[in-house]
């Protein structure tokens, strides 16, 4: 659910003066796993900076509980803003698992608020693949390894599978985390030809 200020009249305005000054975001990272191209946070964050600037915005992020980032856009001149929670568990619950975690939250939240592409665009193949039927599992009597592989067989489109493999990034060195990966990867490819 989207917060926001009462009015945003005076925002909507400014983002279309956001919207003519950005310009493309380049993909200079590379996912070796799934063989694209991607915009890094800082980037990212270099791209929008003077835009945002140019149309009177600021972006704030803000780690709030134990797995949430709040992201907030606002009209520095009227003071609407826009508002969204983005809540992700660690793969791993460390220091370095929730640094991990929250960059790709900063990421993925501020390509969304602002309506920017920072991944490969593939014109909408990995969302339209059929799934396969994959075995329930219990959730409650699952460790977090269990449900990571249950949530690969689950996985719908490439991008899902992206998303797994970042936030259980501790598990990259397991050989049936990465096994399961590319099979179901190239299931959803088989499913999309």
């Amino acid at each position: 659910m989207i917060d926001k200020s009462e009015s945003i009249q005076n925002l909507a305005k400014a983002l279309l003066v956001f919207d003519a000054e950005v310009a493309k975001v380049s993909k200079t990272a590379s996912n070796p796993f799934f063989k694209n191209k991607y915009a890094p946070l800082p980037e990212i964050q270099d791209a929008v900076k003077e835009p945002l600037l140019k149309a009177g915005l600021t972006l704030k992020q803000i780690p709030l509980g134990e797995h949430s980032l709040y992201s907030i856009l606002i009209h520095a001149e009227s003071g609407e803003w826009l508002g969204g929670e983005f809540i992700m568990r660690p793969a791993k619950d460390d220091p370095q698992g929730n640094g991990s975690r929250l960059t790709y939250q900063k990421r993925y939240a501020l390509g969304a608020m602002l309506g920017i592409n920072i991944d490969e665009d593939d014109d909408g193949n990995r969302a339209s693949s059929v799934p396969k039927p994959q075995p329930e599992a219990d959730p409650f009597t699952m460790t977090e390894f269990d449900q990571a592989i249950a949530m690969i067989r689950k996985a719908e489109t490439e991008a899902a599978l992206m998303d797994i493999y970042n936030t259980f990034s501790a598990y990259r060195k397991e050989k049936e985390f990465m096994s399961e990966l590319s099979k179901r990867k190239t299931e959803i490819k088989r499913l999309v030809a």
